[in-house]
């Protein structure tokens, strides 16, 4: 049985999901894809990582936000894929901080 999830704190990830959308010039269903062509994986880590750090909502439900199929695993690989390439690459450090004051502005 699954404990009872606050709404507004999936609006919210799904108003994160729009955000780095719109950001990464994608659509919410290129994100939601199977697709891993260009940059659009990196677009997808981002927007899991910002999903699971601003909403703290279980990994299988950010999972199902990103079509069937898709399992808590793939929620912890892209979360710390993104982790450990901001230790490690500037930009990617510097992008994460900018999302989180995007969405802080925005809520």
């Amino acid at each position: 049985m699954r404990k009872q999830i606050d709404p507004a704190r999936i609006e919210r990830a799904h108003k994160i999901l729009a955000l780095i959308a719109r950001r990464k010039q994608r659509s919410i269903e290129q994100l939601q894809s199977k697709l891993n062509k260009g940059r659009l994986p990196y677009a997808r880590q981002l927007a899991v990582y910002n999903i699971l750090s601003e909403t703290q909502l279980p990994y299988e439900l950010i999972a199902e936000m990103f079509g069937p199929g898709r399992k808590r695993n793939f929620v912890h690989y892209c979360h710390e894929k993104i982790k450990s390439l901001a230790k490690v690459d500037e930009r990617v450090k510097r992008e994460v901080i900018q999302i989180q004051k995007q969405i802080k502005k925005a809520a």
